[in-house]
């Protein structure tokens, strides 16, 4: 149980991975039906004044950036230059 394993002088950070409020209003969720209810219990049951700080991610479109090789010039005709 989590609440054995914390000390009477142990501080708790919870993280999350995304900032709950932006994807509830994102979802348009009313304020009486609150996401996060687990965490939500936990904090107000087992970690009662534990925890010192929330940590929220973000939300973020990931891209994978890789090098472009130029494109060969196998097979292209050229001109010649005259001298």
């Amino acid at each position: 149980d989590v609440a054995e394993s914390i000390g009477p002088k142990d501080a708790v950070i919870i993280i999350n991975h995304e900032p709950f409020w932006v994807v509830d209003y994102d979802n348009r969720k009313k304020d009486d039906e609150p996401s996060e209810q687990n965490i939500r219990e936990l904090m107000e049951t087992h970690l009662k004044g534990k925890v010192r700080l929330r940590v929220a991610g973000d939300l973020h479109h990931y891209t994978r950036h890789i090098p472009v090789r130029k494109p060969s010039s196998i097979g292209r005709k050229h001109k010649k230059r005259r001298s």
